[in-house]
């Protein structure tokens, strides 16, 4: 039994290199949109598994979020796939979708948009304001799919 064991052990540990080198890619850009809005464009591409993960490229976001966007790119998403910026502890360990799950089912026609906008304060911005860094989690994109995320933060 602790052979058997042990045989399933290494082959776990054997394969934990193979699927970080799945992880998908993202690269961010920063701009500011204005004197007060900062703009964050994810632009991501699945791995052969459909997914984007990792920490490699998060970043930290400071202020109220005013709006999110996903944009489909060139090798469009499969039929609703899902999105999710998870809070990332100093520790790299992940935490509460700061989407509150809004990313869900999104958009797979190339020249469509969601734009997601929360007015539940008098600013119209997001009630939380954000001092944290964050990274994309994408899942169900399908193949070398690709996209951009942007993130309007103001403050």
């Amino acid at each position: 039994m602790r052979k058997i064991f042990g045989l399933i052990l290494l082959a776990v540990i054997l394969m934990l290199p193979i699927e970080a080198l799945a992880a998908g890619s993202c690269t961010v850009t920063i701009t500011q949109k204005d004197s007060r809005t900062t703009r964050y464009a994810f632009a991501w591409t699945a791995s052969a598994g459909g997914a984007v993960t990792g920490v490699g490229y998060a970043y930290n976001v400071t202020g109220f979020i005013y709006s999110v966007e996903f944009w489909p790119g060139a090798v469009v998403p499969t039929n609703h796939y899902d999105v999710t910026f998870p809070l990332l502890s100093p520790a790299g360990t992940t935490g509460a979708d700061i989407l509150k799950a809004l990313g869900t089912d999104c958009p797979i026609v190339v020249t469509d948009s969601d734009v997601l906008r929360c007015p539940v304060t008098t600013w119209g911005y997001y009630p939380f304001y954000y001092n944290a860094t964050i990274s994309p989690v994408i899942a169900d994109a399908g193949a070398g799919a690709t996209g951009t995320i942007y993130i309007d933060v103001a403050w």
